[in-house]
């Protein structure tokens, strides 16, 4: 009994400590850690530590009505001590625009970045969004499926 409480407690405790392992980010990396429905990506560039809260960072449209305004809104929370500024945001084709916070988010600060998708191509669709925030790269994600017009006449 006393070799199976032995063996329970080291293999916990290993499990606890590979776990930290993971959890903790290395210089340079993105960490992502989630919480309810918010996405909290912590990066490093140069001397400064940047801390972005995002409300999502994949969306899904689920099914849409063809031609309807396909439109999401994706808000970020700038939570570290230094300014932070959207230099770009590309969509991955033709077929999704956006628009972005043009000013710097100051600490405590809320950017947003909205993307449309246009509904009139049917079926299903994945698209990207690459954000640059000058020293780091984020890529937001948006799916969904344009349904096909239905023919409602009375």
């Amino acid at each position: 009994m006393k070799i199976f409480h032995l063996t329970a407690c080291i293999l916990i405790l290993t499990l606890m400590v590979c776990n930290q392992a993971i959890a903790q980010p290395t210089k340079g990396s993105k960490h992502i850690k989630k919480s309810e429905a918010v996405e909290e990506m912590t990066f490093e560039a140069g001397n400064k530590n940047s801390r972005i809260k995002w409300n999502v960072v994949k969306f899904n449209f689920g099914n849409i009505p063809y031609g309807s305004d396909a439109r999401y809104t994706y808000y970020l929370k700038n939570v570290s001590k230094d300014p932070i500024s959207l230099v770009t945001v590309t969509p991955s084709c033709g077929c999704t625009t956006s628009s972005f916070s043009q000013e710097p988010i100051l600490p405590g600060g809320v950017g947003q970045i909205t993307v449309r998708y246009d509904s009139s191509k049917i079926g299903e669709f994945d698209k990207t969004l690459t954000v640059n925030i000058g020293y780091e790269t984020i890529i937001l994600y948006i799916k969904g499926n344009v349904q096909e017009p239905t023919d409602d006449l009375p």
